[in-house]
């Protein structure tokens, strides 16, 4: 019997690759190919909810993090990415004043819940971090595009009011550039 030869075209083979080596999982389907073409919402819209998992695991959703309290919701690509772990990093230093006007701090990335806590216990974290794996709250914030096949958000930092509606919204494609602690701690002291 003689061995079976396939041949295939480039892009047949180019689609084979990217599919093969797609870390993420997530469908980049419709996404911006860039993140200068994101679209994300901004100030006085409705936050959405979709799924996310705590560091444990377990299933949640934005709307019930927020469960009636004032949030900073922080979009940050990963904690592979040494530009999130600085303004993570940077985080800790407004957290207490950020909770004693009335604020809770969480911070969202498209990484597994595993990876979210390594992230967690490697910056010595001490508010929330969550898993938006399957990107549904980046894509629903407008923040998502697709970079190689993979999936990530602009960092992007959003104040919620008690029902979840969007009082301040900055996002930046240019990853290297992030809301300082202070700017953030300021905005929140301001839309009280």
């Amino acid at each position: 019997m003689r061995p079976m030869h396939f041949v295939l075209s480039l892009p047949v083979l180019a689609a084979v690759v990217v599919a093969c080596n797609r870390a993420d999982g997530i469908s980049d389907a419709g996404l911006p190919r860039s993140p200068e073409e994101v679209k994300p919402i901004g100030k006085g819209g409705q936050a959405p909810s979709a799924v996310l998992k705590g560091s444990d695991g377990k299933a949640t959703s934005l709307k019930e993090v927020i469960s009636g309290k004032p949030t900073v919701v922080i979009f940050y690509r990963g904690g592979w990415c040494p530009y999130c772990n600085i303004h993570l990093k940077e985080l800790i230093l407004v957290e207490g004043e950020l909770r004693k006007i009335g604020y809770q701090l969480i911070a969202l990335s498209p990484e597994n819940p595993g990876d979210v806590k390594g992230t967690i216990d490697q910056n010595e974290l001490t508010y929330k971090l969550y898993s938006d794996v399957n990107a549904e709250n980046s894509k629903a914030f407008g923040l998502a595009f697709s970079n190689n096949g993979q999936v990530l958000p602009v960092p992007a930092v959003y104040l919620l009011d008690k029902a979840g509606k969007i009082v301040y919204a900055h996002s930046n494609p240019n990853y290297t550039d992030r809301l300082s602690g202070g700017s953030i701690l300021k905005e929140a002291k301001a839309n009280l």
